[in-house]
């Protein structure tokens, strides 16, 4: 899930907020390339603009992390990944426990 997790923050440093974000959204490349990460459906990425920005790219990691619930993702799989993006900030204001409670509510 670190992976993961660290792809999350270089779309935060590069202030890129996608407002679909689900794991159908998310690409992995090919073994032999390490596995890199693409985002894809651009027509719902835009740029972060200013500080209110921040709590919508915490609600997209909570919708993201409702999505691999409702899709059946074990839900340690789905813990684990909301830790990582809280121990590096992703999520603020947030913390972990937080995020997973926002994504087990949205019920998708």
């Amino acid at each position: 899930m670190e992976p993961l997790a660290d792809f999350f923050g270089l779309l935060k440093k590069a202030r890129i907020l996608h407002q679909d974000l689900q794991w159908e959204n998310v690409l992995a490349g090919k073994p032999e390339e390490g596995f890199p990460l693409y985002l894809i459906d651009p027509l719902h990425v835009r740029t972060m603009k200013g500080w209110e920005d921040e709590g919508h790219f915490a609600m997209s990691l909570a919708w993201f992390l409702g999505f691999m619930i409702r899709g059946g993702a074990p839900l340690e799989m789905v813990g684990l990944l909301a830790k990582h993006t809280a121990r590096l900030g992703l999520c603020a204001p947030w913390g972990s426990d937080e995020l997973l409670l926002r994504a087990q509510s949205l019920g998708l």
